[in-house]
């Protein structure tokens, strides 16, 4: 019988679900807990083959839990989201701290990133023509970075049945809670954290 090992990495688990359709008892393995030799600083693609091919002929690997392709796509949409969410933020940041090294704020009774706010932006116009090429990229990024949050969350809350089919495997008993946001009457999405050897766990992330 064919045994292959490799270790988890961006990659994904592609390779492991190409191998166990042709019948190849594939494993994938944690980089983390792949034992090491003191002082073994050299590090090589060939190398690191065949001191994974020892070990795996020697049983000292730890192996993860592969999700299937299904689980796969929702963590791909929570890291989708969680990235959206972040999106806003950053944009914000980026531009606060450059009108900040320029010495401009927003008038008096002005609050920060209201609809006034904005009218100030896009009526703001700098002396160097560097500086205002580069708040005419910095405006537009954070009015487009506050759409994308809302949309994935629609998906989040539509594909909720599928996380808890995938949350709640037999013989395992998980609590997914739904939370309201008061201010924005927006449903909070789902954070799935992967288990090391066993079925990820569901736990509400905030918006």
């Amino acid at each position: 019988m064919i045994a292959a090992c490799y270790e988890a990495g961006p990659c994904g688990y592609g390779v492991y679900r190409q191998l166990s359709e042709l019948g190849v008892a594939c494993m994938v393995v944690a980089p983390s807990l792949v034992p090491k030799a003191p002082g073994d600083r050299v590090k090589t693609d060939r190398r690191d083959a065949m001191h994974l091919a020892e070990l795996h002929r020697s049983e000292l690997l730890t192996p993860v839990w592969v999700p299937n392709a299904e689980h796969e796509a929702l963590r791909d949409l929570v890291r989708a989201r969680e990235q959206a969410r972040q999106d806003p933020q950053r944009a914000r940041q980026r531009l606060s701290k450059f009108l900040l090294r320029l010495g401009l704020k927003p008038p008096t009774g002005v609050k920060s990133w209201s609809k006034g706010h904005h009218r100030w932006l896009d009526a703001l116009r700098l002396e160097l023509p560097a500086q205002h090429l580069v708040l005419g990229e910095l405006v537009p990024m954070e009015a487009l970075a506050f759409p994308k949050p809302a949309d994935i969350s629609l998906i989040s809350r539509r594909l909720l049945p599928t996380v808890r089919c995938l949350c709640h495997p037999p013989g395992r008993s998980t609590t997914i809670q739904k939370h309201n946001d008061a201010s924005n009457q927006v449903d909070k999405s789902f954070h799935i954290s992967p288990g090391t050897r066993g079925p990820s766990t569901c736990v509400p992330a905030r918006l």
